[in-house]
């Protein structure tokens, strides 16, 4: 259940994360894949007890909350950043982190401070960040970067 802005009781699909596999318990790895390292968070988060209210995008218009667009300026879930992860769509780990921060503060947000769905996001955002530092500890200079930061040099 979801409490909105006006105190309403908003409830989200009762889809049920897969929890077969926990490949993001595994501990980072001198020179392993950092966008190996950001699906396995998704996998983790996606094994989590409460996440299954942020594994799709939130149907505002079904839930009745008109004022969710006006407030939300760039809505994101679970299901669409790990779409986006698959279809290479992000260029830096920042850009990743950065959708997956909008799915947890959106809900911050959203949501009033104190609600079960603020604290799940915020617990949910904590655990994040914990898990990216250890991926990012040397920035985002990934070979898909220097691609694209070439690209701009000859496209600008």
């Amino acid at each position: 259940q979801k409490p909105g802005k006006e105190g309403k009781v908003v409830a989200k699909s009762e889809k049920k994360a897969d929890k077969s596999s926990k490949s993001g318990d595994k501990k980072h790895k001198a020179g392993s894949d950092p966008w190996k390292e950001c699906e396995d968070i998704i996998t983790y988060l996606k094994g989590k007890e409460g996440v299954d209210i942020f594994l799709d995008p939130v149907d505002w218009k079904a839930l009745d909350l008109p004022d969710y667009p006006t407030i939300i300026k760039h809505p994101m879930d679970l299901g669409t950043l790990s779409r986006n992860l698959s279809n290479n769509y992000y260029v830096t780990l920042d850009d990743f982190a950065e959708d997956m921060r909008a799915i947890w503060n959106n809900a911050m947000e959203y949501n009033q401070p104190g609600s079960d769905v603020y604290l799940a996001a915020k617990k949910f955002l904590d655990s994040f960040e914990k898990k990216f530092k250890k991926i990012n500890k040397g920035g985002s200079n990934t070979e898909r970067q220097k691609f694209c930061d070439a690209l701009r040099v000859i496209r600008p």
